[in-house]
């Protein structure tokens, strides 16, 4: 059993490159080059060096304008609109898109989860997946793209090759804004009456949806499914991982080695702000990307998660096809959080 398991994580894991190149393919680009960026000065000095200035929590709620209404049986999905609270050099990069999952029961209030995709994801499949069950479980859901992907995507990039560089202000800059959004949207829910509101979220994804429990004061719950724990050594091992490495031999400061990084990045440098048991985290015992040590370790810092699950399992195929994660989530959610 244990040979299939590693095969099948093989399968998964070669069919997530593929689905890289395809995008790199589609918007043109022939390899995993990082561009040549505008400078960015969205994040100051003081912001960098104090994550609760960073992180800064506030009451602001997302102005959400609604384009569009699909009325389905049981549930109505509402297409709309904000604009950004951070403005980014790149127009298209400003305007966040939102799918509202309303449950007839629950209405525009009630229980509802913000759903967080994943780094370089360019559809909502796997994400209208879970609205649709969460809504067969009693919870309402609103799916927001993070910056630089899907529709926010400038032309001539492909989803999500702006999310993360080899420029450390412009990454800083992205993970601030994909805060910020989530933020005035959690307002935006508490206004219209919805609660308890938690995060759900895989790979980035899932570390986005642990930091924001983590800094924010304004969720009830996190389902975080592979979430990296120490991000940088994570994204050392990538293509980003190698680009550092040259700034480094040329005497340039990376995000390898500026120390201001860590406390902003990583989930072990910090902890929920929610209860432990709010806290579900699934995680592969065979991820090649998210070492489970690490997740093991971060955990046990945190004091214990009962809601730690692992399967034996890679990084993609712990959320693709896993039945059992499926299940677990629905056990979660009907104990601790409904």
């Amino acid at each position: 059993m244990e040979l299939f398991y590693k095969v099948l994580t093989d399968v998964f894991d070669t069919g997530a490159q593929l689905y890289q190149l395809r995008q790199r393919l589609v918007a043109g680009t022939k390899d995993n080059s990082f561009p040549e960026l505008p400078p960015c000065s969205l994040v100051t000095r003081e912001e960098k060096s104090d994550p609760e200035v960073f992180f800064a929590r506030s009451d602001k709620a997302a102005d959400i304008t609604f384009t569009g209404r699909t009325r389905l049986p049981l549930i109505d999905i509402h297409d709309g609109f904000f604009t950004s609270p951070m403005t980014t050099p790149f127009a298209e990069n400003n305007t966040v898109r939102v799918k509202h999952f309303r449950t007839w029961r629950n209405g525009i209030g009630g229980p509802t989860v913000v759903m967080i995709h994943g780094w370089k994801m360019d559809d909502y499949s796997y994400f209208d997946w879970w609205c649709w069950r969460f809504a067969a479980w009693g919870l309402n859901s609103i799916l927001l793209d993070m910056p630089y992907h899907i529709k926010r995507t400038p032309k001539g990039f492909f989803s999500g090759q702006l999310l993360l560089t080899k420029d450390t202000s412009w990454n800083l800059a992205t993970l601030k804004q994909s805060f910020e959004d989530i933020q005035v949207v959690v307002n935006w829910l508490r206004e219209q009456g919805a609660g308890p509101i938690g995060t759900f979220g895989v790979s980035y994804g899932g570390f986005m949806s642990g930091l924001y429990v983590c800094r924010a004061d304004n969720a009830d719950f996190a389902i975080m499914g592979m979430p990296p724990m120490d991000t940088i050594d994570v994204l050392s091992t990538t293509e980003l991982g190698d680009e550092w490495r040259k700034m480094e031999a040329e005497g340039k400061t990376s995000m390898l080695s500026d120390p201001d990084i860590p406390p902003i990045y990583n989930l072990s440098a910090t902890r929920p702000r929610i209860p432990n048991e709010r806290v579900f985290i699934a995680m592969g015992k065979l991820d090649k990307l998210v070492n489970p040590d690490s997740v093991r370790k971060t955990a046990a810092d945190w004091g214990g998660l009962p809601w730690l699950k692992e399967y034996p399992t890679g990084h993609i195929n712990t959320f693709a096809l896993n039945f059992a994660f499926i299940e677990d989530v629905r056990r979660f959610l009907n104990k601790e959080i409904l």
